[in-house]
């Protein structure tokens, strides 16, 4: 039964039907984890994790995959070990987190008892494209070829084909070789049937887009653009994401019930048997668990406030130090990693002036905020380019684009909840408007990332605090 509703979401998911899929979903992986079928529920979360990159949400997605490898290598499962792991190294790749992304091709290397077929066109494809963003474009095509000669000779599904052809396209465009990126485009259309395919149909107007807008070429770019805007709204609106969201988050937290039900049975079980044979030993036990949850609840407190002060007093001295240059700035940043390629070599002097303007406009709360701000715009406002930008954010901060922007919105949300005498009846709703994202769960996934709680605990306790003082 499982497996059933399994094949019926992969069949919806291909017919572009996401809410009817992640129900499919759902209800797989709970009954695959009832009847113990770990193969169907790691499969289940994985095709789940694929709903979330056709939504764009690749926080998510790598949120399931991870789950799913979990459960994988917990059961000796290698293949579904080894899909998810070529499906994470793509989001890690699309992420621009190409460390985390080649620790998962490295372990995807070593996997035994993988599908020989898929296992080499992950293999080849996803190093295809870790070579893409690395600047080294004759490589990641004769990868891409590998790739595609695999598809042919163990005949997999055309679909992989191509989304080889589909990359191709950039890679091309990186090259500034027009015409060939058009000869890609086409191949693209001819291995996807697009008439049946809205996905295939927007990707394809959007390579031609791109295409258009390198050859210089704006008129018939903004007409591909307006096609494929068109085509992607009719896919995946904003109340089905929505709802995807809010089923997958119901579901979440029945799990989690559920779970805490069946552990919260086997500890009254326990409790009932030791309290026919010690019943004071049972009183005094929890009268200790009652002072030493109390104790750390009140230290638990402490040390978020200790933290709070010391990182608000580190960022303060972060920032002086960024906006004013000195011979100090230079020694500190001295010591920062210089990549090989050319693509981003960079000189100290202008890593310093590069980390300062980044730093300005990221202080800038009305420009961080906007829903749609991306490495690109960052890049745009500073006067350079995603390559260097991403390679500051990456070797400067240690973290990637994504990372890097959550922890100024949210340390600006943080500061909001905190002053109580201008933002005192702020709703989550309101933080989540106004800081520019485009839901709940993403929000609340990004707070609990940065400090280790939720919106609404670091609002009750920064009420306490107020009221201690």
């Amino acid at each position: 039964m499982a497996e059933h509703l399994l094949a019926k979401g992969d069949s919806l998911y291909r017919m572009e039907q996401y809410s009817e899929a992640t129900d499919c979903l759902l209800q797989s992986i709970a009954l695959a984890k009832q009847t113990g079928n770990a193969h169907c529920q790691a499969r289940s979360i994985i095709q789940l994790a694929m709903i979330y990159v056709r939504l764009n949400d690749m926080d998510r997605a790598g949120h399931y995959l991870n789950m799913a490898i979990k459960l994988a290598t917990s059961k000796k499962d290698y293949r579904a070990q080894g899909e998810a792991l070529g499906h994470l190294t793509a989001v890690y790749a699309y992420q621009h987190d190409l460390k985390k992304a080649e620790q998962c091709l490295d372990r995807q290397r070593k996997l035994p008892g993988q599908s020989e077929g898929l296992r080499l066109y992950y293999l080849y494809f996803n190093e295809a494209l870790l070579c893409q963003l690395k600047g080294k474009a004759d490589r990641s095509l004769a990868l891409y070829d590998r790739a595609m000669q695999i598809v042919r000779q163990y005949k997999l599904s055309q679909s992989l084909l191509c989304s080889v052809n589909g990359i191709k396209v950039y890679v091309y465009l990186a090259m500034g070789d027009t015409r060939k990126a058009l000869q890609a485009c086409e191949q693209f259309r001819q291995s996807g049937k697009l008439q049946d395919n809205r996905v295939y149909q927007a990707a394809y107007y959007e390579m031609l887009r791109d295409i258009h807008h390198a050859m210089g070429k704006e008129p018939e770019a903004r007409a591909y653009a307006a096609k494929a805007d068109s085509v992607s709204v009719a896919i995946i609106s904003q109340r089905q994401i929505d709802a995807v969201d809010n089923k997958v988050v119901r579901f979440d937290d029945q799990q989690n019930m559920n779970d805490i039900e069946q552990l919260t049975s086997v500890v009254n079980m326990q409790w009932m048997v030791i309290a026919l044979f010690v019943s004071l030993i049972v009183m005094l036990a929890l009268l200790a668990v009652t002072i030493y949850r109390h104790n750390k609840r009140i230290r638990h407190t402490y040390l978020l406030l200790v933290r709070k002060n010391r990182d608000i007093i580190m960022q303060e001295k972060i920032n002086r130090k960024l906006m004013q240059p000195s011979s100090a700035d230079d020694d500190a940043l001295s010591d920062v990693p210089v990549a090989d390629d050319k693509a981003t070599k960079l000189s100290k002097e202008q890593v310093n002036e590069l980390v300062k303007k980044i730093a300005a406009v990221m202080n800038d709360v009305q420009k961080i905020s906007q829903p749609d701000f991306s490495l690109n715009l960052l890049a745009r406002e500073v006067g350079s380019n995603t390559a260097y930008v991403s390679w500051v954010i990456n070797n400067i901060y240690h973290h990637n684009f994504k990372a890097f922007l959550n922890e100024y919105r949210i340390r600006e949300a943080c500061r909001r909840m905190d002053d109580h005498e201008h933002y005192g009846h702020i709703t989550i709703q309101a933080l989540i408007r106004d800081l520019g994202y485009s839901s709940y769960s993403n929000f609340v996934a990004a707070f609990k990332k940065v400090n280790g709680m939720t919106p609404s605990q670091y609002q009750r306790l920064s009420v306490e605090a107020d009221e201690d003082k």
